[in-house]
């Protein structure tokens, strides 16, 4: 359970990074 519980955590981690990204792609693009 410990270790499902780290994988699903790990894989919310990796969603929100490249969400991030996206958000600073288009931040990036409205501004230039």
């Amino acid at each position: 359970m410990k270790q499902h519980r780290f994988g699903s955590n790990n894989w919310n981690t990796a969603y929100d990074h490249s969400q991030a990204i996206s958000v600073r792609l288009a931040q990036a693009l409205f501004t230039s």
